[in-house]
């Protein structure tokens, strides 16, 4: 009897002889006996019982020789009369290698004893659904099906012990029979890839789609019952998953999304059913977030002293490639929907997927890569932008139904990252999208926001009978204005998940993020004009463009507003009924009448009447814009229900400042239209005040305060982001009134008298400081409190206190001053410190009648002294870092 290696041989040896006759062709002819036919498939069969390293080469020999087969007939006969009951009938086999049959007649009973390679034969001979009901039972019905995947999962999950990278021959059988092979795609069609290059489609490569829509149902049971059940541990009575079994779900799950081994194209709507969140976990997130990574260096082999620490993950390389293939596996014809299918499986699963993969998967599906989308025009072009819009409405409907803050900002921050990509290049479409959502959802109250409504002409009764409507014409009334869709889109998004309002942390991160993109979009504008660039958003010099896309946002405010959306900051001050004493009220008039300033200076250059119509209109649009940043920052002072009475009171300071900011620089504009037209209100008197001065005066104290510039103790995150914005518009507002004096003075020399001293000093010290300050008296105060600290430790070294606690040359007072310090290690708190100097225990009566002090108190006085001085100490290192960035700030100011 043969045993070892010489039986292996023997066996595999016979198989293969099988196979190469197989191979040849012969047994396909019409003539070839079919007894012969039959004897080969029986040797299979035996070779199927003999051992169980066997099964699977015998079934693969097996489909093979039927596939060979080019008579229906014979394949039928040759199914019924030795394939089912002489392999899928049969369990086993007893002692003289007789196989034992097994009943039929309890098909779940059956199918619970069936292999994965009797599973593999039996779907291979029902891959042709006419030939069905020529086999007799039990392959006279389908053995896959919706019902059947469950009682197969065991069997399928087996197949793991097959590893990498050779798959079970199993699984290629149930894709062949689900799916079938299309036509190649159109030479027309086009297909885009990750490195932004466009290719025209392989046309030889033949795809593979589902065969029926049921068959998608039988996916999503197999991903159900075999790769989260059973392979990646989830279910009952499931085991941890071991590196086989994730590595069979890799295997399954590539095939159906990313592989190009059989090309399967499934549809759109299964990829988010088979992507669900456990398998994106449990086959991805778990595996690339494992030690090691495609970033990092070489894992060290295991080896002595090192106990596997820093090995890498043993799936990762194969995980990391399944990743990369994603994005190029979509065809042409579905590049929008799959794109964005597989995008949305993979950011619901988790939002930071590529953060904690270290891969730029999610980027690469959505063509958010560098340099990538900008090489594509045309039709490919508005492919991407499809997508991205796309994305931007998913994006939203996960900010409003987020259940935390956690998952709203990981959103926020995708929608912001997609917002800042697409300012690259104008119109910028999605940026300005994503800029009114942001603003909608963080300033107003959109529940009661209506569209308006058309003006409709009531028919007469005549017209109404016998009249249809026509739809195109119904379709045009019902389009809403683009600037209310965002609006509209977050109050459906609020009825659906049945809220009333977004939480006030989720539209405070909005907010800033809102303020963050504008002054992105404000710098791209300033790129463009330095490089003069022809395709630009707006047409004009910067201060124009600026103007006018701040412009854009404040008539949307507006828009929002008188559409019944309510802001939330009028929610939290009270106005008066008045419109001259209404804050509100007054800044809105006082932004209008600049606005109105700026228009009539834009139209003068145009026409070119006046050699100043230039500077003008830069003076204009400067401090119309920087009005209207201020105004924006007015929807920002909103009071949360958790504030406190500090923040309430900060928001309400900041709230009265914009408003006497907007108010002052309105005075100011007037007082320059007033030079600019008279120019003998140049001659500066007690009557005529110096615009210039004033000018300077406000930008300094906007740039000191919270609204300009950087509030540390503050914890609106809002103010960072709105303060940036400020501070960009105030170069050109200050820019701007530069520009006119220096016109004027060409034509007139008094104008130069109005940058006079007071204006140099006004520049100078708000960025070197004032004499004051540097001064040799300006740190009298300072100097008066350490002196009065000093005279308190010149009193306690009289009575031999040791404020640092260091040893005494006494044995005795240098173990009680150990004790001692012990104790204050723990007393630190002021509060502490201060009873302690109160106890009774401090002053006691001697025998000899004199009051003695106790040691402990005057240590606890030299702790008191010693925090208040680190507290001055903190607090004066604040201040001087608050200062410095004043200053800095400032600096701009002598830059222009």
């Amino acid at each position: 009897k043969m045993k070892g290696m010489e039986e292996r041989d023997h066996a595999f040896g016979r198989l293969f002889g099988i196979l190469a006759i197989v191979r040849s062709g012969i047994l396909g002819l019409e003539t070839f006996p079919s007894s012969v036919v039959e004897g080969y498939v029986q040797d299979i069969i035996d070779l199927y019982h003999y051992k169980k390293w066997m099964r699977e080469p015998a079934a693969h020999a097996v489909i093979e020789l039927v596939s060979s087969l080019e008579s229906d007939a014979t394949t039928t006969k040759l199914t019924n009369d030795i394939i089912i009951p002489n392999l899928l009938l049969s369990s086993s086999t007893d002692e003289d290698g007789t196989p034992i049959e097994v009943d039929s007649s309890d098909k779940t009973k059956w199918m619970q004893q069936l292999t994965a390679e009797q599973i593999a034969v039996a779907l291979n001979l029902q891959r042709h659904s006419h030939q069905i009901n020529t086999y007799k039972s039990p392959l006279h019905e389908p053995l896959l099906t919706e019902k059947s995947v469950c009682t197969l999962a065991a069997a399928l999950a087996a197949t793991s012990n097959v590893v990498h990278p050779r798959c079970h021959v199993v699984w290629n059988a149930i894709w062949t029979y689900l799916t079938e092979e299309v036509e190649s795609l159109e030479k027309a069609e086009t297909s885009l890839t990750t490195a932004g290059e466009t290719i025209l489609p392989q046309s030889q490569m033949a795809r593979r789609t589902l065969k029926r829509a049921e068959n998608g149902l039988i996916i999503e049971k197999i991903i159900h019952h075999v790769v989260v059940s059973l392979l990646l541990g989830k279910g009952e009575e499931s085991i941890s998953p071991t590196h086989e079994r994730r590595s069979l779900a890799l295997r399954i799950i590539q095939t159906l999304i990313g592989s190009k081994d059989m090309n399967i194209v499934i549809p759109s709507s299964l990829i988010e059913n088979i992507l669900c969140p456990t398998v994106v976990e449990g086959v991805f997130l778990n595996v690339m977030c494992a030690s090691g990574g495609l970033a990092k260096k070489k894992a060290k082999p295991t080896g002595a002293g090192n106990d596997g620490r820093g090995v890498e993950h043993y799936l990762k390389p194969l995980t990391s490639a399944a990743l990369l293939r994603l994005s190029d596996h979509s065809s042409a014809d579905d590049f929008v929907n799959r794109r964005m299918a597989l995008a949305k499986a993979l950011l619901t699963s988790d939002p930071r997927f590529d953060m904690l993969t270290k891969t730029q998967t999610v980027s690469s599906i959505l063509m958010l890569e560098r340099n990538v989308s900008e090489k594509l025009q045309g039709f490919e072009k508005q492919q991407v932008l499809e997508l991205w819009d796309s994305y931007v409405t998913f994006l939203e409907e996960q900010i409003i139904k987020a259940k935390n803050l956690h998952s709203a900002t990981s959103f926020i921050e995708l929608m912001y990252k997609l917002a800042k990509k697409d300012l690259s290049a104008a119109p910028a479409e999605q940026a300005r999208r994503v800029a009114r959502f942001f603003m909608s959802g963080s300033f107003f109250d959109c529940l009661s926001l209506t569209p308006p409504q058309a003006e409709k002409n009531t028919p007469s009764k005549s017209k109404k009978k016998g009249r249809k409507s026509d739809p195109t014409k119904a379709s045009e009334q019902s389009d809403i204005p683009r600037e209310l869709s965002s609006g509209l889109r977050i109050k459906e998004l609020l009825s659906a998940s049945d809220q009333k309002v977004i939480p006030q942390p989720i539209r405070s991160l909005m907010s800033a993020r809102f303020f963050s993109l504008m002054s992105d979009f404000i710098s791209t504008i300033n790129t463009q004009h330095r490089g003069r660039k022809t395709n630009q958003f707006y047409k004009g010099d910067k201060s124009q463009a600026v103007y006018h896309a701040l412009s854009e946002v404040c008539g949307i405010c507006s828009l929002l507003e008188s559409s019944g959306a309510k802001a939330f900051h009028s929610m939290c001050h009270e106005n008066n009924d008045d419109e001259e004493e209404n804050p509100m009220g007054a800044s809105e008039r006082f932004l209008r009448q600049v606005q109105n300033f700026a228009d009539e200076t834009l139209v003068r250059e145009c026409n070119g009447s006046n050699h100043t119509d230039k500077s003008q209109s830069s003076l204009a649009t400067g401090c119309a814009s920087l009005m209207m940043s201020l105004s924006l920052q007015l929807y920002t002072c909103v009071k949360s229900e958790h504030s406190d009475k500090e923040e309430e009171d900060n928001t309400e300071e900041d709230y009265e400042a914009i408003h006497e900011y907007i108010s002052d620089l309105a005075e100011i504009v007037t007082e320059f239209k007033d030079v600019i037209s008279d120019s003998s209100k140049i001659e500066l008197n007690d009557d005529n005040e110096n615009p210039m001065a004033s000018m300077a005066t406000l930008v300094v104290s906007i740039l000191t305060s919270p609204i300009g510039g950087e509030d540390a103790g503050s914890k609106n995150p809002v103010r960072a982001s709105a303060s940036k914005l400020t501070r960009e518009v105030i170069k050109m507002a200050w820019s701007g009134a530069i520009s006119v004096i220096t016109d004027l003075s060409e034509s007139d020399d008094a104008a130069a008298k109005l940058f006079d001293e007071d204006v140099m000093n006004t520049v100078v010290e708000s960025v070197c400081g004032s004499p004051s300050e540097v001064g040799p008296d300006s740190n009298e105060e300072e100097d008066g409190e350490s002196d009065e600290e000093s005279a308190v430790f010149v009193e306690a070294s009289k009575i031999d206190m040791n404020l640092d606690d260091s040893k005494e040359n006494d044995s005795t007072s240098a173990q009680r001053d150990e004790d001692i310090d012990a104790e204050d290690d723990v007393e630190l708190d002021s509060s502490q410190l201060e009873n302690m100097l109160l106890e009774d225990s401090d002053v006691e009566m001697g025998e000899s009648g004199q009051l003695e002090h106790h040691e402990g108190a005057d240590a606890a006085l030299a702790q008191l002294i010693k925090l208040k001085q680190d507290a001055k100490k903190a607090a004066q290192s604040q201040r001087e870092q608050v200062e410095l960035r004043n200053r800095l700030r400032c600096v701009m100011l002598l830059d222009s």
